[in-house]
């Protein structure tokens, strides 16, 4: 809510701290002018697509999936959803090429082999 979107014709500077949730906090903490700026959090109704990483909670999301939500609250006329859109297939397929490296993946990968008779 509130007038996150409004900004009475004024540009805006977003600032996004890319890093792990702890770098992030320790970066946020330890540089005095970035507690200046006005900090946004989300709602308990957003999730995050992550599924190799355990977000701290619930409605914490990737640096992607962060800016292109904001981006689409911020941008008029399609132009903050289609960059919103962008990054999150850019997030997906980075999700999907970092899963496919797990154990399980590879795992899934040779029963599929196995049952095709590939080996």
């Amino acid at each position: 809510g509130g007038d996150f979107a409004g900004g009475g014709g004024r540009g805006r500077t977003l600032i996004a701290i890319d890093g792990t949730w702890a770098q992030a906090k320790a970066i946020y903490k330890h540089t005095p002018s970035l507690q200046l700026a006005k900090r946004v959090q989300f709602s308990s109704g957003v999730t995050g697509g992550y599924v190799f990483r355990k977000e701290p909670k619930h409605n914490f999301l990737s640096t992607l999936e962060s800016i292109g939500l904001c981006l689409r609250l911020l941008e008029p006329g399609g132009s903050g959803e289609a960059a919103e859109a962008a990054l999150l297939r850019a997030f997906g397929e980075m999700v999907e090429r970092q899963s496919s490296f797990s154990p399980e993946s590879k795992i899934r990968a040779a029963q599929q082999r196995r049952a095709e008779g590939g080996g």
